[in-house]
C-alpha cells in the first residue's frame, strides 16, 4: 500500500547548527520509532565541554532579546 522512502538520519546530524555546543551538547543519534499509525522520534545527546565563549557571545546575545 505505501512505498518505501529512504531517508539517513546521519544527514540530520550533519545540519546541526554550530551555535548548539553553546548551550552545552550536540545531538549525537536520533531514533524513529513507528507505532501502528504515529511515528516518534527521540534525539540523543552529547555534553560539549570546551565552547567558544567569543563565537557563542552573538547567539547567546540573540537568544536573550
Amino acid at each position: 500500500m505505501f512505498r518505501e522512502f529512504p531517508y539517513y538520519m546521519t544527514d540530520l546530524l550533519k545540519l546541526n547548527p554550530k551555535e548548539l555546543t553553546c548551550l552545552g551538547f550536540n545531538v549525537a543519534d536520533i531514533d524513529a520509532t513507528f507505532k501502528k499509525s504515529q511515528v516518534q522520534f527521540s534525539a540523543y545527546y552529547k555534553k560539549v565541554d570546551n565552547m567558544d565563549a567569543k563565537s557563542c557571545k552573538k547567539f547567546m546575545d540573540e537568544l536573550r532579546q
